[in-house]
């Protein structure tokens, strides 16, 4: 008694089984690499994650750098008005109007400005 008839043996045939085995062996190995490729480049520890930490650090050098000029320019004028009394008076002329005592000022309007107001 046979189990299997001529028409099912040739459907079980070992080329086709090898076939289908290769097909699901192919099919895991995609899986696999596109599961190794997302962990790469799409995890927080990945190149796109990466590229962008290495973008806000060069942004935040930058502002490092120019708060660190910034700072030094606010040092060097606070050393100015603590000790410098030529620049406190010269700011105060300028900024204030302020004069001597017995001094007088006189302020220049250009004629500019003298047109635009008519």
């Amino acid at each position: 008694m046979e189990k299997f008839s001529e028409k099912q043996r040739q459907g079980f045939s070992p080329s086709k089984t090898k076939n289908i085995f290769l097909k699901i062996i192919g099919f895991v190995a995609v899986l696999i690499m596109g599961a190794l490729v997302y962990s790469e480049i799409g995890e927080p520890s990945g190149l796109f994650n990466l590229f962008k930490l290495r973008h806000e650090n060069k942004v935040m050098r930058n502002s490092l750098d120019s708060l660190a000029l910034r700072r030094d320019a606010l040092l060097e004028e606070k050393q100015k008005l603590t000790k410098d009394t030529a620049y406190i008076e010269s700011l105060l002329r300028k900024d204030l109007g302020m004069a001597r005592p017995n001094e007088q000022v006189f302020r220049y309007i250009p004629d500019s400005s003298l047109e635009s107001a008519k």
